[in-house]
């Protein structure tokens, strides 16, 4: 019996129908290859492909050589992507399943060259800090392929990312923001923002942040990557309480802010409510905290600062401070120490004037002396500043 390759429809619970081709060659086991959602048509005509590379000794039987691109990103998806945070599991899906796909969709994954990854990002019409972004999901994608030995070589190698332009993003906030933003804040918004501020917590960090992290005797809470929680460089790291972040957490266990805004009402604490430490009235957690940052922002007029800016704030504040940039990257959580120097030495329009105000006036340099020491005879200089 001569090789060949069937097509077979399968009903998922959802009552979608997926397609897989299943390789049927004498004396070896039916090889069944996963298509995923697409129509009969390309079913058809992915059968015709797989067979006619048969016909012509071209086909790879190793699955590691042969996967479609749908096919591995279901796997990456599935043996990797899952555990990943929301946000960036949703990310991912963007990428790989929404944008990618259009362009490589019908490729098996060896046949990608980095001619498609280039032509895709050309037509993809967004800033280049998303582009960069899209770089970055992309370069894991192809370099878990390489690593399950799918692939011999990754097509990202040789794609730069894109020059950003600078200014563009969030920003931390600067001193003179830092005594004023406080005015007006009702306790929700005022709890929020001192949590954000004195650990450093990106933001679904501080969304899955329970009391159970928090060791009361030891002033120490723990930013937790465990099965249900992930941290984006997938480790546990410790932050110290100071006085104020400690004060606001033992209110924050007794007592439950109104996060629907209103005028800062807060009611004690149910059993149910003493999971997460920001929760709704049922006791889930509060999934999203842009809605609240971007109110206070507003209200004091700060455009340039959303919530990963609070979090750029906790690093620039650990600099203004003296703390070594090697502690800071450990605070941040930071697996490259050129992420915390970015924002460590982040300088804004406010440094540069206070730099400036630094320098000494006219009257100042003239009074200053210079004491030149000649011998054991002394005679005194004025600065050549201001003549």
């Amino acid at each position: 019996m001569p090789a060949n390759v069937h097509k077979r429809a399968h009903k998922t619970k959802k009552g979608e129908i997926t397609w897989r081709l299943v390789v049927r060659e004498p004396g070896a086991n039916d090889v069944s290859i996963p298509l995923g959602l697409v129509n009969e048509q390309e079913a058809e005509r992915r059968r015709v492909l797989l067979l006619a590379e048969m016909l012509k000794g071209d086909y790879q039987k190793e699955p590691a050589i042969s996967l479609f691109y749908e096919e591995f990103v279901e796997k990456f998806f599935r043996d990797y992507a899952n555990t990943l945070p929301e946000k960036t599991l949703s990310g991912y899906e963007n990428a790989l399943k929404k944008l990618l796909s259009k362009y490589v969709g019908r490729l098996r994954l060896n046949k990608i060259k980095r001619y498609d990854i280039e032509r895709c990002l050309a037509e993809y019409n967004v800033m280049d800090t998303t582009k960069n972004r899209f770089l970055c999901y992309l370069r894991v994608f192809f370099r878990k392929a390489v690593e399950w030995e799918y692939l011999a070589k990754s097509p990202m190698d040789g794609i730069k990312s894109f020059r950003e332009e600078k200014g563009r993003g969030s920003h931390a906030l600067t001193s003179s923001q830092l005594s004023s933003i406080w005015n007006g804040l009702n306790r929700w918004q005022a709890s929020v923002l001192r949590v954000f501020l004195y650990t450093g917590m990106r933001h679904g960090e501080l969304s899955n942040f329970k009391f159970k992290d928090i060791n009361w005797d030891a002033d120490m809470l723990a930013i937790v990557c465990d099965k249900t929680r992930k941290t984006k460089n997938r480790k546990t790291r410790y932050i110290p309480m100071s006085q104020d972040l400690k004060e606001e957490l033992l209110f924050l266990r007794e007592r439950l802010p109104d996060y629907r805004g209103g005028h800062g009402r807060e009611v004690s604490r149910l059993p149910h409510q003493r999971e997460y430490v920001f929760c709704h009235q049922n006791g889930d957690k509060i999934k999203s905290f842009k809605g609240t940052i971007h109110f206070i922002m507003r209200k004091h007029g700060i455009t340039d600062v959303t919530t990963h800016g609070l979090r750029k704030t906790f690093c620039s504040q650990l600099g203004r401070a003296g703390v070594h940039p090697k502690v800071a990257q450990r605070l941040m959580g930071h697996s490259d120490i050129r992420l915390t120097m970015d924002v460590y030495t982040e300088i804004g329009d406010e440094d540069v004037k206070n730099a400036i105000k630094s320098l000494p006036s006219v009257a100042e340099m003239r009074r200053s002396q210079l004491t030149v020491v000649d011998g054991q005879k002394e005679c005194g200089g004025k600065t050549g500043w201001g003549k």
